[in-house]
């Protein structure tokens, strides 16, 4: 038997070419039940769904294909989250974030997040930073994930004080159940004074990482 048609229930917002676009899964090519779990741990991973469900059809569709049905079903589109840490010699901290898991429909995750450190401090002055990340699951291939981030920081540390800007794009791809790889390209714009006066840093960056479990 090959793999038929995927067909999709359940979805809300979630596109259904965007679902198929991410389940990868090998329509036409010979019945693989590694390849139909890997399908479903795809969709997962993408954090949308809080149940995702392939189910072979019980008929077989001449000549010889064997229909697939995904049933999912997606969780709360937005998150939110606030903290408030108080220390004796760093004084408040204040982190909020929001995250919306599925922005236009096609997976996207967009991230956004801020937080103000050593309020009442008597040690420096306050620092604060924001940031944005957006996330698009299959991207290039079904187990490629882009990415970009965006981040702003102010430090006003004892000794010296900093505002930097992050920009970055980034890839991550799933090879296997045990190892992933993850590659970036970032430039950090970096203006600050010391005792020794003013200074100015551009770096351009190329992480990477690979993760063996």
């Amino acid at each position: 038997l090959r793999f038929g048609r995927l067909e999709i229930t359940g979805q809300e917002r979630m596109r259904e070419q965007r679902i198929r676009k991410i389940a990868g899964l090998p329509e036409g090519e010979t019945f693989s039940e590694t390849e139909l779990r890997r399908a479903e741990t795809r969709l997962r991973r993408t954090g949308i769904f809080s149940s995702v469900a392939l189910t072979e059809d019980e008929q077989v569709t001449a000549p010889d294909l064997l229909g697939i049905t995904a049933t999912v079903v997606e969780q709360k589109p937005r998150r939110y989250s606030v903290g408030v840490e108080v220390a004796s010699l760093d004084g408040v901290s204040l982190t909020a974030s929001w995250l919306h898991r599925n922005l236009l429909g096609g997976g996207e995750r967009l991230g956004l997040g801020a937080e103000v450190t050593n309020i009442g401090s008597g040690l420096s002055g306050i620092d604060y930073g924001l940031e944005a990340t957006l996330d698009r699951p299959a991207t290039l291939t079904p187990d490629t994930t882009a990415g970009l981030v965006l981040g702003y920081k102010h430090l006003d540390e004892i000794d010296y004080a900093l505002d930097s800007v992050t920009f970055g794009l980034k890839f991550s791809h799933v090879f296997s159940e045990t190892l992933t790889a993850r590659v970036g390209l970032t430039y950090d714009y970096l203006d600050g004074s010391d005792p020794g006066g003013d200074f100015t840093f551009r770096n351009l960056s190329l992480p990477f990482g690979v993760t063996w479990d």
